[in-house]
C-alpha cells in the first residue's frame, strides 16, 4: 500500500508541476493577439488562425516537455527498487537463484520502461500537433482581452 499512496504523491506533484509551469490564460493571449498583429491576421470573433494557435500551443508544451518524462524516470526507478526488495524477500532463502532472478527482473524492467518512455514521448509528439486547449477560460479570457483591445 506505501508503493501505491508514493505513486499518488508522485503523482499529484507531477499536476501542482504542469499548473504552475504553465499559464494558458491572459499571457498566451497577449502573445496570440501579437502574433496576429504581426501577421495582420483575420479579426472575427472566435476566430484563431489554426497556424498562430498550432504555433503557440506548441511552444507551451515544449516548455513543460521535461516534466512527464521526469515523472516516468521516477515511477520506473521507484517500481524497479520494489521489484528488486521483493525478489530479495522472495529468493532469499535460495541464494543460488537469487542472481539470475535479478538480471532477469531488471531485463524485463528495462524493456517494459523504454516502451512506456517512447508511448510517453509519442503522446506528447501528438499534443503538439492538436489544436484544442484545456483551459476552461480561454474563451472568457480571449473575450475580455478583445473588447480591451478594441
Amino acid at each position: 500500500m506505501r508503493c501505491y499512496s508514493r505513486l499518488v504523491e508522485r503523482l499529484d506533484k507531477l499536476s501542482k508541476d504542469l499548473q504552475a509551469s504553465v499559464k494558458f490564460s491572459e499571457s498566451f493571449l497577449i502573445e496570440e493577439i501579437q502574433f496576429l498583429w504581426e501577421v495582420k491576421g483575420i479579426w472575427l470573433p472566435h476566430f484563431i488562425p489554426h497556424s498562430v494557435f498550432l504555433r503557440l500551443l506548441k511552444k507551451k508544451v515544449n516548455s513543460v516537455i521535461e516534466l512527464p518524462i521526469n515523472f516516468v524516470n521516477y515511477v520506473w526507478g521507484y517500481l524497479e527498487t520494489v521489484c528488486g526488495k521483493v525478489s530479495i524477500d522472495q529468493c532469499g532463502n535460495y541464494p543460488k537463484l537469487f542472481p539470475s532472478m535479478k538480471k532477469a527482473t531488471e531485463h524485463v524492467m528495462s524493456k517494459i520502461k523504454a516502451k512506456f518512455v517512447e508511448r510517453v514521448v509519442e503522446m506528447i509528439e501528438m499534443e503538439k500537433i492538436t489544436d484544442y486547449t484545456c483551459d476552461p477560460d480561454f474563451i472568457t479570457s480571449y473575450n475580455k482581452l478583445m473588447n480591451y483591445h478594441a
